[in-house]
This record gives C-alpha cells, sequence and structure tokens, in this order.
C-alpha cells in the first residue's frame, strides 16, 4: 500500500513539471469563435431600386447598426411580401423597408436566402371606389370601401389603379385584359392589387371588376300646394306648376300615365285644372324641385254632392243662372240662397219629361225649378261644368 501511494505521487509531480516545461495549451476561446457562414437578419430601407429585375444582382440597404449593406441576390433567393406572398425585384422600390436573411460572406455584405418586403403587400388590399378618371394605362378611384377593414388606406383616399397587359377588366361575364375601355367615369368598382405602403400607391393591378349600374333609388313623395297657373295644354304631357308650403315652387311633369282625380277621386283631366286649384301631387322626385307624378288630386273640383234644386232667374245659350233652394244631399260645398250659374255645353243634357236634348237651353224659362248636377270649383265657388239639367216644373 505504501509503495502504491509513493508510485501516485511520483506521477502527479513529473506530470506538474511536464506542464512548467511545454507552456499552456490553445485558447479555446478561438475554437468556439463564429463562423462567417452562419446565418444573419438585416433591417433595413432600400437605398435605390434595384438594377435589374432578374437574377443575379445586388441591392443596397441602409440598416441602423451596421450601416449600408450589400445584398447579393442569387437566382434561389426568395423574395415575399409583408403578408409572406411570393414577389419579386420588379416590385422593389427605393426607400422600401426589407428584412434580409442569409450568410454574411464579407464585414458588411450578405449572400441573401430570403428578402422580405414589409412595405409591399397584396393582402388586404380589396377596395370598392368610385371612378373618377380614365386613362388607357389608370383608373382613378375615391375610396368607399375597404372590404377587409383591414386596407392600408382610408374611404375617402383618392387613389390610382394601374393598368397593365396582366390586370383583367371584368364585366359582367366579360374578362379584357389590360384595357381600361369598359370602364367610365362614375362608375363604381371592386379592385385588388399590389400596394406599397411606403409610396402610398398600388403599384399593380390584379383586377378590376366593374359593378353594374344600380337600379336607382326613387324617391316617392306627396306634395300639395296650390297651381299657380291653368294648364298651358289639356293633353299629357305637359307641365305644371304648385306653390308648396315647405318647398317652394315645384314643377310637376305630367305623362300619359298620370291619374288626375277630383276631391272624392271621380276621375278628372287637365281640362277642369284651374288657377289657384288645390293639387295634392304623388310620384317620384326626379329633381330638387321637380316630381313626376303619378297621381295628382284636385281637392278644389268635386262631382259628388253637387246635386241643388234651384229656381230659374236668367238663362242664355250657353248657361242658366239659379238661386239654390236646396242641395240634395245636404253635403253641398254650396248653400241654400246662394246664386250660382250652371254653365251649358255640348256634352249637358236639359231632360223635359222624356225629351233629352244636349246643349241647349230652349226649353228652360225664366222661374221655372230645375235639378242640376255637375263639376263644382270649391276655389272659385262655381261649376265648371254641368252634367245634366232636369226640369222640374
Amino acid at each position: 500500500m505504501r509503495a502504491w501511494l509513493t508510485s501516485a505521487a511520483a506521477v502527479i509531480v513529473v506530470g506538474f513539471l511536464g506542464l512548467l516545461t511545454v507552456g499552456p495549451a490553445t485558447p479555446l476561446a478561438h475554437a468556439a469563435s463564429p463562423s462567417l457562414s452562419s446565418v444573419n437578419v438585416f433591417r433595413g430601407f432600400l437605398t435605390a431600386a434595384p438594377s435589374s429585375v432578374t437574377a443575379p444582382t445586388t441591392l443596397m440597404i441602409q440598416t441602423p447598426h451596421r450601416g449600408v449593406v450589400t445584398v447579393q441576390v442569387s437566382a434561389t433567393t426568395q423574395i415575399v411580401r409583408r403578408f409572406g406572398a411570393a414577389s419579386g425585384l420588379d416590385e422593389l422600390s427605393v426607400n422600401d423597408v426589407l428584412e434580409v436573411r442569409g450568410a454574411l460572406v464579407g464585414p458588411n455584405t450578405v449572400a441573401a436566402t430570403h428578402i422580405r418586403d414589409f412595405s409591399i403587400q397584396g393582402a388586404f388590399t380589396h377596395l370598392i371606389g368610385l371612378v373618377l378618371a380614365v386613362t388607357p394605362n389608370s383608373v382613378s378611384v375615391v375610396v368607399q370601401q375597404d372590404k377587409r377593414a383591414r386596407a392600408p388606406f382610408a374611404v375617402g383616399e383618392h387613389l390610382t389603379l394601374p393598368v397593365g397587359s396582366s390586370t383583367a377588366v371584368i364585366s359582367g361575364t366579360t374578362v379584357t385584359m389590360g384595357s381600361t375601355s369598359a370602364i367610365t367615369m362614375g362608375m363604381r368598382v371592386a379592385a385588388l392589387g399590389v400596394f406599397n405602403r411606403v409610396s402610398h400607391s398600388f403599384i399593380s393591378t390584379f383586377r378590376i371588376r366593374i359593378f353594374p349600374n344600380p337600379t336607382p333609388v326613387v324617391r316617392v313623395v306627396t306634395l300639395q300646394g296650390f297651381l299657380t297657373a291653368a294648364p298651358s295644354g289639356v293633353t299629357a304631357p305637359t307641365t305644371l306648376t304648385i306653390q308648396t308650403a315647405n318647398r317652394g315652387v315645384v314643377t310637376v311633369q305630367v305623362s300619359a300615365t298620370t291619374q288626375i282625380v277630383r276631391r272624392f277621386n271621380g276621375a278628372s283631366g287637365l281640362d277642369e285644372l284651374s288657377a289657384n286649384d288645390v293639387l295634392v301631387v304623388s310620384g317620384a322626385l326626379v329633381g330638387a324641385q321637380t316630381v313626376s307624378a303619378t297621381r295628382i288630386r284636385d281637392i278644389s273640383i268635386q262631382e259628388k254632392f253637387t246635386h241643388l234644386v234651384g229656381q230659374v232667374l236668367a238663362v242664355t245659350p250657353n248657361s242658366v243662372s239659379v238661386v239654390v233652394q236646396r242641395d240634395k244631399r245636404a253635403r253641398a260645398p254650396f248653400a241654400a240662397g246662394e246664386h250660382l250659374t250652371l254653365p251649358v255645353g255640348s256634352s249637358t243634357a236639359v231632360i223635359s219629361g222624356k225629351t233629352v236634348t244636349m246643349g241647349s237651353t230652349s226649353a228652360i224659362t225664366m222661374g221655372m225649378r230645375v235639378a242640376a248636377l255637375g263639376i263644382f270649383n270649391r276655389v272659385s265657388h262655381s261649376f265648371i261644368s254641368t252634367f245634366r239639367i232636369r226640369i222640374l216644373s
């Protein structure tokens, strides 16, 4: 046992003396120093547009900590947009923010394997816009809606959509490549393209879809006012002018299909309208102060409740003047004792017993009692026509 301990102590002493003789070993730190081919990530803005759109080529980026870095782009370098979609050298622009991954092959040179351009995106660039101007190579729009609500632009902005040979312009089922001929000012379009967040503009447009013209929203209104003048013609089409309480003077377009009725909805016509008649007009508002009328109700004229019994005061070839003794329905627009004139025209039937004479007052004499029915105007407080006059005694 003692011999074994003596031998081990001798080995330790010899080893220690050997170290003193040979000196220290090569430092481990040198063996572990980083290799120049390790993967590095740099971020900076592009100092100039690519000199070539095909690889191999070089780019220069300005970084915050390493200064200007040269980026070597090879045929195998992957270039993508902000959200990872495939891109290319042709989409890069000066001042774009790039993230470059690759091997450091020099103090400030990277052989890039992956370049991501944070400034350009194809995702979330859907927009709906109103066309402001059109050229053979572009369409200018004002943004009305971004379809994904994550777009790099806002509603109300003016943008230009470049149109190139690869731009699909879609109208219905027709697709035209690279042509703006189907687009006109005022149209609504939906567009999708590649947007540059630095220049705040589209650098290319994939497609522009033309919305069909929407069915116009017809605003139906009902207005009341008095007729400022008698109709210039008694056949449609024509126009009337009414003075309203809240909208001022309104022009009323009367067509052949416009329905004209009296106060109690009896059929009427332009020939029964008079200045100052109160009209209720229903129709489409086709201008700030213009209505295309579908229905006109003249609440100033009525046939209903115009039966009267009266005594003849005077007779002319074209009229019979009477004093009202009573109205047969007690709901007439006139009262007993009033003096009224019954106009007699070619369509007025004068009935005496079983004899009917059209448009003649020859059978009527002063003092007779007659029953009459006609159309009464409440504004002028007079009959504008008489359907029939029956001689009672």
